[in-house]
């Protein structure tokens, strides 16, 4: 009798705990259509208004990243080579969230302590690349790995779109 009950209790609580996690799916997924729905075609001034708002959210969590991310660079600065190398893999973290295009790789270098080069490769077996001498001021070397970065963005955009000649035709 007592195991039947303990089945039974185990069993209604797995259940319940099932259902919570369902629950929670759902409630993600109705805040996800509410969204949506603000965002919508539904009333075009409501849709800008949510649209700045939802824009502004995310511009607040990029900030608050950034502000982390500089936190725990401040523990590497007496000791150049690992700020160097610390610097190094948040520029080679930020080159991974890109969308690199076919054809293109990407790569970060420390040659020494003293300098970081992000080079990349295009398709036609270019090589590009910049770099910067770390200054061991957390702020403005986080603010030159966020513009190697997007310097990087750019100009594989650049090249990977088509050229079109005078006549037509399509170079890729």
């Amino acid at each position: 009798m007592r195991s039947g009950r303990r089945r039974l209790r185990s069993t209604l609580m797995s259940m319940t705990k099932k259902i919570a996690v369902s629950t929670k799916n759902n409630k993600e997924a109705s805040l996800a259509s509410e969204k949506l729905d603000a965002i919508g075609h539904e009333n075009e001034s409501q849709g800008i208004k949510w649209t700045k708002h939802f824009m502004d959210e995310d511009a607040k969590q990029q900030y608050v990243e950034g502000l982390r991310v500089q936190e725990g660079l401040k523990q590497y600065v007496k000791n150049k080579g690992n700020y160097t190398n610390a610097l190094a893999d948040l520029l080679n973290r930020n080159l991974n969230e890109l969308d690199v295009p076919m054809g293109f790789s990407t790569m970060v270098e420390v040659p020494d302590k003293d300098h970081i080069a992000v080079k990349f490769v295009d398709k036609w077996d270019r090589l590009w690349g910049w770099g910067f001498k770390p200054s061991q001021r957390v702020k403005e070397d986080f603010f030159m790995v966020n513009q190697l970065t997007a310097a990087c963005d750019f100009k594989m955009s650049q090249l990977d779109q088509d050229k079109v000649t005078d006549s037509g035709i399509h170079l890729s």
